[in-house]
């Protein structure tokens, strides 16, 4: 290249674009519960960030807190018996725990919403599905009856369903699983909000709706510039909605990454045991599985949480516990991240 094609390329080149900021910018937090034990911590020190258009996988056992980490981000915890013990919650630029009850609830909804892991335990059974989304929207926008009930069927029209106008005015035990779950996100998604927290949200549905209800949350990800935090025990669902992942085990992220690299080498033994347990669709195997169980909150053991089920431990990973160590653009919690060589399968 010349010294004249490179001035014209100075000329005309693109300025250089600048990093995209998170919409949830999560740091250090820690989450304790009252027990028959006294305070006990079950989020430790736990860090994310989801940006525009992009959707952050939480994966990890029934108890690893996944859920307490999405209630937390919400403000959902009871009041009693729970606490916010460290760290910050920035949703859309905006500290969450400074907000008074009233600009909380303007948040909710409006700039974050959430869905729920069970869609017929969510919805009223006395109010039709339109009346319970037009509802949400007259608690957020200041519109009319009228206005708030066209909002509530251009939501489930968004959502796919057929004669949304129609189906507004049924009530949740006329809608199969399937609608029920597209209504619920009708719901979340009727104000238009920035951040969305998906808990679960293909639980007990079959193969051929969890496909279309993943579709969707995908789809609305990228033309609406969602941020959105997708909760799940399922990797093969994560594989096929998300961008990045956080690996959640004993209330801590023991590892994070792209959804290529997760899924090519992971970096923890933890990682490695749930992609191993994902069952293959050739040939015949037993389905691996990891020993032992997740630790109560009172009865943490010395050092790595996961060393006592960990094929790998050696005695120095009980010493200490350890910190989530960077690794070029991932991170693991692993004293022998460097010398092991995971697999994602047999």
């Amino acid at each position: 290249m010349n010294v004249d094609n490179g001035a014209v390329l100075l000329q005309t080149s693109e300025p250089t674009q600048q990093p995209v900021k998170p919409l949830v910018s999560v740091k250090d937090l820690s989450v304790e519960f009252v027990t028959d034990h006294g305070w006990q911590r079950v989020i430790n020190n736990v860090s994310l960030e989801i940006a525009p258009g992009k959707i952050l996988g939480v994966v990890g056992e029934s108890g690893s807190g996944k859920s307490v980490t999405s209630l937390a981000m919400m403000r959902l915890l009871p009041k009693q018996g729970s606490r916010i013990a460290g760290g910050s919650i920035e949703i859309d630029g905006e500290d969450i725990q400074s907000l008074d009850d009233k600009a909380l609830s303007q948040m909710r909804g409006n700039r974050m919403a959430m869905i729920f892991q069970e869609p017929m335990t969510s919805l009223n059974p006395a109010y039709t599905i339109g009346e319970q989304i037009a509802e949400t929207v007259r608690r957020h926008k200041r519109v009319s009856s009228k206005e708030a009930w066209k909002r509530a069927v251009e939501s489930l029209d968004d959502v796919g369903i057929p004669n949304a106008a129609g189906r507004a005015r049924r009530y949740p035990h006329e809608f199969s699983g399937g609608m029920r779950q597209r209504a619920m996100i009708a719901m979340a998604i009727s104000c238009k909000p920035r951040v969305l927290i998906a808990d679960e949200p293909t639980t007990a549905l079959d193969v051929t709706i969890q496909a279309q209800i993943l579709q969707l949350l995908r789809s609305m990800c990228e033309d609406l510039g969602l941020a959105m935090m997708f909760i799940t025990h399922n990797m093969g669902v994560v594989a096929d909605t998300c961008d990045d992942v956080a690996v959640m085990y004993a209330g801590e992220i023991v590892e994070r990454a792209g959804i290529y690299e997760i899924f090519a080498q992971p970096k923890h033994p933890y990682t490695e045991g749930l992609l191993r347990a994902v069952p293959k669709l050739q040939g015949r195997s037993e389905l691996a599985s990891i020993p032992g169980t997740t630790p109560a909150p009172w009865d943490m053991p010395p050092g790595c949480r996961f060393q006592p089920r960990c094929p790998y431990a050696v005695p120095e990973c009980a010493e200490s516990p350890l910190p989530l160590r960077q690794i070029a653009d991932r991170s693991s919690r692993c004293l022998r991240v460097g010398e092991l060589d995971l697999k994602a399968s047999k």
